[in-house]
């Protein structure tokens, strides 16, 4: 058992995961090919609407009850005593699954459009201020009949702009997030193949908002599959910010 910070943990207001070494576990659990959202078609539905809420689940995997049968293989020791999970663990396999299974399931009460859910984070899209408290008000009664509950700090309420799954949303369009967008733009000029392919993930991440994007990276894949790493001029132009960003 460790105990690992979460991105918001401070000194002040610690903020920690319970973590279990279960990979013994992992490897005889069946699987669950339960599909997660496509995050591009997700974004592209948001952009119609003018207003937005994001709602986050709190302590998302934890608000999933293990039956009685399960907990036994879930049992940790500690100095003090022995324990067993009563609710899913973050690291079980196929958790991510599960839990959008049963996301799905419960909003799926929820019939107006503008109403999204990927993993732990619901958004609620409208054109007005008048229909989007008519859908969080349907969507909160929802989560309170299934005693789902919500992180209060992590929610945002009738925005014109969000950021959600790494991507700017506003009636506007859709565009790079903030976040990444800067990491991208203080991507140093990468060392090895192991910082090359990391470039191109992030930026990879986006190819569908970049014109042309395939042209443009197509010495940095080339790179990122060789034997040995070199980087030349042509390299150096395509690892140019501005044509990617």
């Amino acid at each position: 058992m460790v105990l690992v910070k979460k991105k918001n943990h401070t000194n002040d207001n610690p903020s920690l995961r319970l973590a279990l070494d279960i990979r013994l576990l992992n490897n005889v659990i069946d699987g669950c090919s339960y599909p997660l959202p496509k995050i591009q078609d997700i974004t592209t539905k948001l952009a119609v609407f003018k207003l937005f809420t994001v709602l986050d689940l709190n302590s998302a995997y934890w608000q999933i009850h293990l039956p009685k049968e399960y907990r036994k293989f879930l049992t940790f020791t500690t100095a003090w005593k022995t324990f067993q999970f009563k609710r899913l663990p973050f690291g079980i396999k196929h958790a991510a699954a599960y839990f959008q299974s049963m996301m799905d399931k419960v909003l799926s009460k929820c019939k107006h459009p503008g109403i999204h859910c990927y993993q732990d984070d619901i958004i609620i899209a409208a054109n007005s201020i008048q229909e989007l408290n008519a859908k969080l008000n349907d969507v909160l009664s929802t989560l309170q009949e299934n005693n789902l509950t919500l992180a209060p700090d992590k929610c945002s309420f009738a925005t014109q702009e969000i950021q959600y799954l790494g991507f700017t949303i506003s009636s506007q369009g859709i565009a790079p997030g903030i976040n990444n967008t800067d990491k991208i733009c203080k991507f140093t000029t990468p060392k090895n193949q192991k910082q090359l392919k990391r470039f191109l993930g992030i930026c990879g991440y986006y190819r569908h908002l970049i014109p042309d994007y395939a042209t443009k990276v197509h010495f940095l894949n080339i790179s990122s599959n060789s034997r040995t790493f070199t980087w030349t001029s042509e390299h150096q132009e395509s690892h140019s910010k501005e044509d990617i960003t």
